[in-house]
C-alpha cells in the first residue's frame, strides 16, 4: 500500500515486538523505526478517558517522527490507537495516511471466507484459521464497520 511504512504503538516493549514481526516476515526493506508514546495499555486507555485531545497531540507527534524516518503509511499497533483515532475521524497525518487495522482484519477476514466458498482450503494454521461468518458480524458490531 504504500513504499515505507511504520509501526506506531503506545510503549516501547510493544514496539519491540512489532519490529520483530516485522523482520520475522521479512519487512524490514519496507518499513522505517517505528516510534511509540510512552505509556502502558493501562495508562493510554486512562490518558484517552480523561484527556483526549492530549493522546492525539502525543499520538500526531510520534506520526511525524516516522514520517520524517521516511514513512509514507502509518500503522497502529496497538487497536486502542486505532480506536482513538477513528473515533475522531483521523485518518492520516500530514497526508500521511493512517491503516484503520480493524477495517483491515475485518476485510481480511471476509476474503478468507469468499476464498473458502471458491474452493480455496482453509489454512492450516495463522490468525484467520478458524474465522467464521459469525466472528466477522461480531467484528462489525464491535468496531461499527459495515
Amino acid at each position: 500500500m504504500a513504499p515505507k511504512f511504520a509501526v506506531i504503538l503506545n510503549d516501547e516493549e510493544p514496539l519491540q515486538n512489532a519490529t520483530a514481526l516485522i523482520k520475522r516476515y521479512g519487512l524490514e526493506h519496507r518499513s522505517v523505526p517505528g516510534v511509540h508514546i510512552g505509556l502502558s495499555h493501562t495508562d493510554f486507555i486512562a490518558g484517552f478517558e480523561g484527556n483526549p485531545q492530549r493522546i492525539i497531540d502525543e499520538l500526531r507527534t510520534a506520526a511525524r517522527i516516522a514520517i520524517a524516518r521516511g514513512a509514507t503509511l502509518l500503522v497502529t499497533g496497538f487497536a486502542a490507537i486505532n480506536a482513538v483515532l477513528a473515533q475522531h475521524g483521523i485518518r492520516e497525518v500530514d497526508g500521511v495516511p493512517i491503516l484503520d487495522s480493524q477495517a483491515t482484519v475485518i476485510r481480511i477476514a471476509e476474503m478468507m471466507v469468499d476464498f473458502r466458498k471458491l474452493g480455496m482450503p482453509k489454512p492450516g494454521r495463522g490468525p484467520l484459521y478458524n474465522v467464521t461468518h459469525a466472528d466477522i458480524e461480531i467484528a462489525r458490531k464491535i468496531y461499527g464497520a459495515p
